[in-house]
């Protein structure tokens, strides 16, 4: 558990830099293969959990508790996401 909250630690300080670093290397892939989203499909569900994971990290449990006492502004979040993401991409 101590390993895991220095690296949430790691993270909370060097958020933006972790961000910047990954548009760096997303930009690289783009512009060094023909095909990028071939080049990173296999990737995508670990990135996703990783910046799932990282975004998790941000969170402080208060806001858990908040959310649970309020959930339906999360739900009515979840559920715009779910009509309107599908309509955009």
């Amino acid at each position: 558990m101590g390993y895991l909250l220095s690296f949430a630690e790691f993270v909370r300080r060097r958020y933006q830099l972790i961000i910047l670093a990954t548009v760096i290397v997303g930009l690289g892939v783009g512009f060094l293969t023909t095909a990028p989203g071939k080049a990173l499909q296999p990737g995508t569900q670990t990135v996703t959990f990783l910046m799932i994971l990282f975004i998790s990290f941000t969170i402080a449990p208060r806001q858990f508790m908040a959310v649970a006492r309020q959930p339906v502004a999360v739900l009515v979040g979840l559920a715009l996401n779910f009509l309107f993401m599908p309509v955009l991409c």
